[in-house]
């Protein structure tokens, strides 16, 4: 099979890390990839050698505003017609819309991905709209768990297919972290309204104000970045929490965590909690929509608690921090069992491969008879 990947970039968010790791994951697995990109940045995920890597502007985010988006089309669907992937699958609505146009006529099967609550983005009514025609167009549709699946008509539920989130296979080796004087609670993500840092900051504060060997650790960049450290300084928290900044060095981060905590209020599928659960460590989530329910199996392999609720957050906070060492790495080790089984990046890529041969040979044989 030869795959093509298409993103605006190879950095910043989920979708563009599980471009990285599926990639990766599928080329070791013998298959072709080609991931087009509209411009380079700084700080971009770290891609198999193999992965064929094209930059439709040739340039960063100033060269790709000077060329417009009709020239990006064009340099598009050239490089579609010069490496005629099996099939083309665009990551996020914006870059779904422009491939479809590029794509036009050239009989390459174009199959969506839904790598956010379809129910909430795109923000405006009219682009969900568009973005359903597509999905209802295409042969095949990607989504991350069953709640986004059930957000599509019945009479498609055919052509939606699960596929979870893939996690680096390194992650897997990483040690939990040893019993030390210092208790780390991390947090990571983009520092924006969806992420609720208020929340864990509140709840936090509340919980661990008393116990200064306890830190808050928060990695991201963001809109809210100034909010948030207003809140800290008012709230003369500064020396237990910490905004950490951006960071590409996930691995250390888990090695050096107690506790992970998700406080989003929508997501759609989780790729820091599921790559804390394989890191072996113990995970709190609220219960928002999409993804947590699906990975953690409450009070098993992990903690949900009920969105935006102060006082939950505080008490599992409590909770788990009284527990012992041993009880927090058995709970952390089902965690991680759970998603090697469900998350490994081999068994998404053997899995995701597996649907489009059966779609794209149903489709052939279709158009020979």
């Amino acid at each position: 099979m030869k795959y093509m990947f298409i993103s605006q970039t190879l950095s910043r968010g989920g979708a563009e890390r599980v471009i990285s790791v599926l990639s990766t994951a599928l080329v070791e697995l013998g298959h072709e990839v080609i991931v087009a990109k509209y411009f380079s940045t700084n700080g971009e995920y770290p891609i198999g050698e193999k992965v064929i890597i094209l930059n439709l502007s040739g340039g960063d985010i100033q060269t790709y505003k000077k060329i417009g988006k009709l020239k990006t089309i064009k340099a598009l669907r050239r490089a579609i017609k010069n490496y005629m992937p099996s099939c083309i699958i665009p990551f996020t609505y914006p870059v779904a819309q422009l491939t479809e146009i590029a794509s036009a006529g050239l009989h390459i099967p174009v199959f969506q991905s839904i790598r956010i609550n379809p129910s909430l983005g795109p923000a405006q009514q009219w682009k969900r709209w568009l973005r359903d025609r597509l999905v209802y167009k295409s042969k095949c549709t990607f989504v991350q768990n069953k709640q986004q699946a059930e957000y599509f008509k019945d009479s498609y539920q055919d052509k939606i297919h699960v596929l979870s989130n893939p996690v680096s296979d390194a992650l897997f080796s990483i040690d939990p972290k040893p019993l030390t004087t210092e208790f780390v609670i991390s947090a990571l993500g983009r520092l924006t309204e969806q992420k609720n840092y208020r929340l864990l900051i509140d709840a936090f504060t509340e919980a661990f104000a008393n116990e200064q060997s306890v830190k808050l650790q928060i990695y991201g960049d963001g809109e809210k970045k100034n909010e948030l450290q207003s809140l800290i300084d008012q709230k003369r928290m500064q020396s237990q929490i910490v905004l950490m900044g951006r960071t590409d060095d996930v691995m250390s981060v888990y090695k050096n965590t107690d506790i992970y905590v998700l406080s989003s209020d929508w997501e759609g599928m989780p790729n820091t909690l599921i790559e804390a659960m394989a890191a072996h460590v113990l995970s709190i989530s609220t219960d928002c929509p999409t993804g947590p329910a699906e990975l953690i199996q409450n009070e098993e392999n992990g903690y949900l608690v009920p969105m935006r609720d102060k006082e939950a957050l505080k008490s599992k906070l409590l909770q788990v921090y009284s527990l012992s060492y041993e009880e927090r790495l058995a709970i952390s080790k089902k965690a991680r069992e759970t998603v090697k089984l469900k998350c490994s990046s081999h068994n998404i890529a053997n899995e995701m491969n597996k649907i489009c041969e059966t779609i794209i040979k149903e489709q052939s044989s279709n158009e020979q008879n």
